[in-house]
């Protein structure tokens, strides 16, 4: 009985972490493809492009968070990760 219990508990234990740990994975990950991406949009000419990061904008319905806003003469791009 008592090993079943000490089973059981340890079982528990490892789904818990692995939740955990991917949970975090996903996190990481998220955050290092992001810096990729603002690297290489900060790389594009000052001169032609204006780049924003994470623009936080109000509207009737509440907040909302954009990644990036890229401002060229003609045209502005929006990205948003994930």
């Amino acid at each position: 009985m008592f090993k079943t219990w000490y089973v059981i508990i340890l079982l528990i234990i490892v789904v818990l972490l692995s939740i955990v740990e991917r949970f975090f994975i996903l996190q990481l990950r998220g955050y290092l493809g992001e810096r990729k991406v603002v690297k290489v949009l900060k790389s594009l000419p000052e001169d032609e492009y204006r780049l924003l990061n994470n623009v936080m904008l109000s509207s009737q319905h509440g907040l909302t968070q954009i990644d990036h806003i890229l401002v060229l003469s003609y045209r502005v791009l929006f990205a948003n990760l994930q």
